[in-house]
């Protein structure tokens, strides 16, 4: 079996880190690196106290591996050009600005920029012209405004277990946007004939463009405005990000969409792209609404609303493209749990169920999370609230004021501290309706708090924020986690 001589890609070479990041994927990434004969400087922004516990873990771990610290720098609290103009390559954290002068810099003086995920795939790409078709590694890409987490880990899950019982000489791994995995430490474990299952979010995705990658199989779940404050508030940049996972794709390839992605492409794409779209010649698969009725008569699931039966409906077309039997498809489905933080059903206690939805950081995963519970007798009691993202919210805003007004949501709890700026905007929006049903919290803990006086036998309590988690909190990771900590 044929092996990836990665090291070659590293060894002896000077990498500017830009970005040490807060969700464990940036030390991994230098850990790598490191581990692989790379000299790294990391830079970032922030100040080197937000890193403290990482830079300790990181030099027990460089002792224990006999790696000379003189191969490792540090600069906090800024970047310099100096660094961005002098090293054999970038890798640039996730979500840097388009414009930023560092990587122009870079890239005026002809040095490499990658992000972490796009200088893993071109590795594979390298790896696989060498291969025959059969024994290619396979990249399987899901990117979408909404569910592309659930559908990524449904998609994995079924090719797994289907893969362990029926062929094994190929394993499957997940990369991507997953919390705590860096994408390129994954060159270690991956062999001819794997899969890999990779999400991709647009800033991601931004690496596709870079290095003009195509995965074998790319799904596209949903488009909704998100990012806007990134975007600038134009929906063609951001789609566009997104559509780089398939635009160069070719006839051997495969595209897995709803019957909404057309109207997209033709809405926010300019010609050269659409032209670029028609001329790749991959096969299309776009999921209609009698598909997704289908299935639902089909496929038993734990998961609730009707945005996850869409993303069944798409994993279900993927991995029977890829050649999955449909008994082993619906076993799987059935023993789908879900996604930590997404719609995650938590306890039931006293007739209480918990719902921890941090992972809802616009309004219209928030009204996707109430619609969830439309059949259900049960009263919600929501908290919600966060920063601004610079999205419409009027639609979040009426939503939860009708269901107010029709008793399925028994409280609002508004999070509302100095950083909660999207909380503001709504409570404007509701004081112009001259709607005041609702609590105020200046923390999560005093949210609960209220929860626990309001609390009867029946109820749901939804933890569906729809604003981003920055200020009050690290990220909505650790938003979740807090809520966690706090019901239990």
């Amino acid at each position: 079996m044929k092996k990836i001589n990665y090291q070659k890609y590293f060894e002896n070479k000077n990498i500017t880190k830009q970005g040490f990041g807060i969700l464990g994927r940036g030390l991994g990434v230098v850990k790598f690196l490191l581990n692989n004969g790379a000299n790294v400087l990391i830079t970032d922004n922030k100040e080197e106290s937000f890193f403290t516990e990482q830079i300790l873990e990181l030099k027990e771990w460089m002792k224990n591996k006999n790696i000379n610290e003189d191969r490792i720098k540090f600069i906090f609290g800024e970047h310099r050009m100096q660094d961005f103009i002098s090293p054999h390559y970038i890798i640039s954290a996730s979500g840097v600005a388009k414009n930023n002068i560092y990587i122009r810099g870079a890239k005026e003086k002809h040095i490499s920029v990658y992000q972490e995920s796009s200088l893993f795939l071109k590795i594979i790409r390298d790896f696989n012209q060498n291969l025959e078709e059969k024994n290619k590694i396979k990249i399987i890409s899901i990117t979408g405004t909404r569910g592309k987490t659930t559908t990524t880990q449904l998609i994995y899950k079924i090719l797994k277990d289907y893969f362990e019982l029926n062929i094994k000489d190929r394993n499957i791994f997940l990369a991507g946007n997953i919390q705590g995995i860096s994408t390129i430490e994954l060159l270690e474990k991956v062999n001819e004939k794997d899969t890999i299952v990779m999400e991709v979010d647009s800033w991601l995705a931004q690496g596709f463009r870079d290095i003009k990658f195509a995965p074998n199989v790319a799904v596209f779940t949903n488009l909704m405005h998100d990012h806007m404050n990134y975007y600038n508030g134009d929906m063609s940049e951001y789609f566009l990000d997104k559509a780089q996972t398939f635009l160069y794709q070719n006839e051997k390839d495969l595209l897995v969409g709803t019957f909404e992605l057309p109207k997209y492409i033709n809405e926010y794409l300019n010609k050269e792209d659409i032209e670029n779209y028609k001329n790749s010649k991959s096969r299309k698969i776009f999921i209609s609404k009698e598909d997704i009725l289908n299935d639902e008569k089909i496929f038993e699931s734990k998961l609730i609303g009707e945005h996850n039966k869409i993303n069944i409906s798409i994993a279900k077309e993927v991995a029977k493209e890829l050649g999955v039997e449909i008994e082993s498809i619906k076993n799987s489905i059935k023993n789908f749990s879900g996604v930590s933080g997404r719609l995650e059903f938590v306890k039931e206690e006293n007739r209480v169920k918990y719902y921890n939805d941090t992972t809802a950081t616009t309004g219209e995963a928030t009204i996707a999370a109430i619609n969830a519970f439309k059949d259900d007798n049960s009263k919600i009691i929501l908290i919600t609230g966060g920063r601004d993202k610079e999205l419409e919210i009027e639609n979040y805003t009426e939503k939860l004021i009708l269901e107010k007004e029709n008793n399925k949501i028994k409280k609002i709890i508004f999070l509302n501290d100095n950083t909660t700026t999207g909380t503001k905007k709504v409570l404007d929006l509701m004081k112009e309706k001259n709607f005041k049903d609702y609590l105020l919290a200046e923390n999560l803990k005093e949210a609960i708090d209220l929860v626990k006086e309001l609390l009867e036998d029946g109820d749901i309590i939804l933890f569906s924020p729809g604003f981003a988690s920055f200020g009050m909190f690290l990220n909505e990771y650790d938003r979740g986690e807090r809520f966690l900590e706090l019901i239990k």
